[in-house]
């Protein structure tokens, strides 16, 4: 009887990056099965219904970070004993990731860690990310690193060499793929210089959310040439306060998030990008589109290095002279395969294949 691994997602993000690995899975020599917890319930239906993925298994979660944590693990619980699987796998560092870690633990489950390594070594950058990915590792038996500074992080902290496998990211699978060059959208200005603002960070909401908000509002007043798109997060601790600052700016539009193509169309041609984003972080580094990275610390100095990303944090007047100096002289672009080379999803599968053989 062939093996079975249950995959766990909980979001948008997590979807984008596991449907290639879901694809790779195909005519293995074990099975796969998909469960959702709902984390990011608006998101979560439209990104799998775009990706043609059906779970087989789903819950929802919702309150504090407490209930939602406590709501995940018990509905884990009786999945994992209803299903007994013989590994679970689980992606980044979400709350969905982390409980499905803990829970798979508590029953003996080997636990399969996709993009695993990532540091700030900063608790509380990003909250409460951090504390989960290094959770994860700890819990995981097979470790599946993006790059090389994430796989000498796991081999530092203790993990054996074995477990530890270096395979890219799997957000850039296919992400050329989706690319076309006779893109059109009823919010592109083909005489405007594009800019992409995303944010929906956790520890961004409340005066580091208004700070960007202003920052961009007082770059963009002085000038005609530039126009901004924001797709906006449906929470609304980050979509109210966005639209109350942005809403009625005449070179600003607001809109609900793109499909995976539009986005990726849409990254593709911008002139600059501001974002919060790990995953906007990864796509810009492929595509070489210079991005503002609106974090004080990044676990993604890969992108850095690439001459790609460049952190400028949350304060108003950083960001308003960065995205200014950025608009006023176009940086060249770099595109860089650091986080991967379009093929990792096809390498976890196999190592994953022989593991359960």
């Amino acid at each position: 009887m062939p093996k079975k691994l249950l995959v766990l997602v909980g979001t948008r993000p997590e979807v984008v990056k596991i449907a290639p690995f879901l694809r790779a899975c195909r005519g293995r020599r074990f099975t796969t099965r998909l469960c959702t917890s709902g984390q990011h319930a608006e998101l979560l239906e439209g990104a799998l219904a775009e990706h043609g993925i059906r779970a087989d298994l789903s819950f929802n979660i919702k309150g504090s970070l407490c209930e939602k944590s406590a709501l995940c693990l018990s509905h884990l619980e009786s999945i994992l004993k209803a299903e007994t699987p013989d590994a679970l796998l689980v992606h980044g560092d979400t709350l969905t990731a982390f409980c499905g870690a803990l829970a798979a633990f508590y029953e003996t489950i080997p636990v399969l860690h996709l993009e695993a390594g990532l540091r700030t070594n900063t608790p509380f950058a990003p909250f409460p990310e951090e504390l989960y990915r290094r959770t994860i590792d700890t819990l995981s038996t097979l470790c599946f690193a993006p790059t090389a500074r994430a796989e000498a992080a796991l081999l530092r902290e203790g993990k054996q060499a074995a477990c530890v496998f270096r395979v890219g990211n799997t957000v850039i699978d296919g992400l050329w793929e989706v690319i076309t060059p006779d893109f059109t959208h009823p919010l592109l200005v083909p005489e405007k210089k594009l800019v992409l603002l995303t944010m929906h960070r956790r520890e961004s909401i409340g005066a580091p959310l208004l700070a960007v908000c202003e920052g961009v509002r007082e770059a963009l007043r002085a000038r005609s040439d530039a126009l901004l798109l924001c797709p906006v997060h449906p929470n609304p601790a980050v979509s109210h306060p966005i639209r109350a600052a942005l809403g009625g700016e005449q070179s600003v539009r607001l809109c609900a998030p793109f499909s995976r193509r539009d986005f990726a169309n849409l990254l593709y041609r911008a002139a600059v990008v501001l974002t919060d984003s790990g995953g906007v972080c990864e796509e810009a580094t492929a595509l070489g589109v210079p991005t503002l990275v609106l974090r004080e610390e990044t676990e993604r100095p890969e992108g850095v290095e690439a001459g790609v990303l460049f952190p400028v944090g949350t304060e108003r007047d950083a960001v308003r002279k960065a995205l200014t100096a950025h608009l006023d002289a176009p940086r060249p672009r770099h595109p860089s395969d650091a986080f991967g080379d379009g093929h990792t999803a096809e390498r976890v599968a196999s190592i994953i294949e022989e593991y359960f053989s």
